[in-house]
């Protein structure tokens, strides 16, 4: 990954649940020690995935693990909702993982359903090149403005 890239990267988890420089601690709190999860883009088709939710229900994790998948259906042999929305309950931490192009929608969701932060697991940003690096500070400005 570039220089720019990586910048960006970090600049963006500086500012989690806040509008501006300032960290929040409530948001910090939410991202490191969460009361519930949402894997969002969960799928039976990725190893992202079924890691992440073998890590949260394998490893002691006490709280609400939700899965999101835009087709609904069972995920992980749990039901999963078609969004965060739908799930009709916020949530501490959304762990993101959808292709490039959906990434606003699925921060749009989070933010809209109350998450209070957010970790993303995606690739076609920054390290693609010039267009790569645009989106990705597109995305660090609505990640700013969601407030999430």
């Amino acid at each position: 990954m570039n220089a720019d890239g990586w910048e960006t990267q970090v600049q963006t988890q500086a500012q989690i649940g806040t509008t501006s420089n300032e960290l929040n601690a409530d948001a910090v709190t939410a991202l490191l020690q969460p009361r519930s999860v949402t894997i969002i883009g969960a799928s039976e088709r990725s190893r992202w995935s079924r890691t992440a939710f073998d890590n949260m229900t394998g490893c002691g994790f006490q709280g609400e693990l939700h899965l999101v998948n835009r087709s609904g259906g069972m995920v992980h042999d749990r039901p999963a909702a078609t969004s965060c929305e739908a799930l009709g309950e916020s949530c501490d931490l959304g762990i993101i993982m959808v292709p490039a192009a959906g990434t606003d929608d699925a921060l749009r969701d989070l933010a809209a359903a109350g998450g209070r932060s957010a970790i993303m697991l995606m690739s076609g940003f920054a390290e693609t090149g010039a267009e790569g690096a645009a989106r990705q500070a597109e995305l660090a400005t609505l990640d700013r403005k969601s407030v999430v």
